[in-house]
C-alpha cells in the first residue's frame, strides 16, 4: 500500500473481537474514508457473556448532537424494561457529558453505552462511556487565570463542585459535572474520568464516598468517563452536599 494508507492488522484475539463488537474498526475506516483497510474475515464474532453492546461507539460531531441518538435509544430501553426515570436520567447524564467534551475539547466527541451483566437478575446496569481528545479539564480550568497556576492533581477533582469553571462570565458554566457525579452517588453507583496521566475513581456503592486519584491505562490526550449507572433510586443529592464531598476528598488528598 502507499504512504498515505494504512491497513490494520486484525486477528482472533478477545480484544480484536471486542473493538468490533464496538464498532471501533468501522468508525476508523469512516473516519479515514479510502485510507485505512481492516480484514474482518479473522475476527472471531464475540461471546457477549459479560456485556452487550447497546451503542456502539458513535461521533458526537457537534454539540446537542446526541439527542437524535438518545430519541432512537429510549424505546429500545423501555421495552427491555428499564424504568423511565432511568432513561431520564441517563439522557440527562450523557446530553451534559457530551456538552462538557464539546467545552473543554473544543471539537468532536464519542459516545458509547454498554449493558453489565450481574450476579443478580434483578439490578441491571449500563455503562456509560464518552471520551474527547481535546485540552483535557485541567488544561481547560487554567485559562481561567483564577486556576491557572494550580497542577492536575488540584484541578481534575475541583472540576467537580459547582462553583469551579473556565469561565467567570458565565454563572450558568461549572454546575454540570457536580450534578453528574450527584446523580453517580444518589444511585449509589461508580464514575471514572481520565485526563491524561490522571483518573479520579468514584465510588459511592453501598452510600459511602470512596473516591481515589488513579493512573489511566494510556495518557492520551483529552478526556475519558465512564459511569456505570443501575437500575435504581435516584436520591436527590444536592450541589451543597456535593461540593463538601469534593472539598473533604481535596482536603485529603
Amino acid at each position: 500500500s502507499d504512504a498515505s494508507s494504512v491497513s490494520l492488522l486484525l486477528d482472533g484475539s478477545p480484544v480484536c473481537s471486542y473493538l468490533d463488537a464496538l464498532g471501533f474498526f468501522r468508525e476508523v475506516e469512516r473516519a479515514h474514508s479510502g485510507r485505512v483497510y481492516c480484514n474482518y474475515a479473522v475476527l472471531q464474532k464475540r461471546q457477549l457473556t459479560h456485556t452487550a453492546v447497546i451503542l456502539p461507539l458513535h461521533l458526537i460531531g457537534y454539540r446537542g448532537a446526541e439527542k437524535k441518538i438518545l430519541d432512537d435509544l429510549y424505546d429500545p430501553l423501555l421495552k427491555q424494561g428499564f424504568s423511565e426515570s432511568y432513561c431520564g436520567h441517563i439522557g440527562w447524564v450523557i446530553g451534559e457529558l457530551c456538552d462538557n467534551a464539546h467545552t473543554h475539547s473544543e471539537g468532536p466527541c464519542y459516545l458509547m453505552i454498554e449493558a453489565l451483566e450481574s450476579e443478580s437478575t434483578a439490578t441491571r446496569f449500563l455503562c456509560i462511556a464518552v471520551g474527547d481528545i481535546g485540552v483535557g479539564i485541567p488544561g481547560s480550568l487554567r485559562k481561567n487565570p483564577h486556576y491557572a497556576a494550580m497542577g492536575d492533581k488540584v484541578l481534575l477533582p475541583m472540576a467537580f463542585q459547582s462553583e469551579v469553571s473556565r469561565m467567570e462570565v458565565e454563572p450558568k458554566r461549572g454546575k454540570g459535572l457536580n450534578d453528574v457525579i450527584g446523580i453517580s452517588k444518589g444511585n449509589s453507583s461508580w464514575l471514572r474520568v481520565d485526563c491524561g496521566s490522571l483518573g479520579v475513581r468514584f465510588d459511592f456503592e453501598g452510600g459511602l464516598n470512596k473516591m481515589e486519584l488513579v493512573q489511566p491505562a494510556g495518557t492520551t490526550t483529552g478526556t475519558r468517563f465512564s459511569l456505570v449507572l443501575i437500575d435504581g433510586e435516584f436520591k436527590k443529592i444536592s450541589r451543597a452536599d456535593m461540593n463538601d464531598v469534593m472539598r473533604d476528598f481535596l482536603e485529603k488528598t
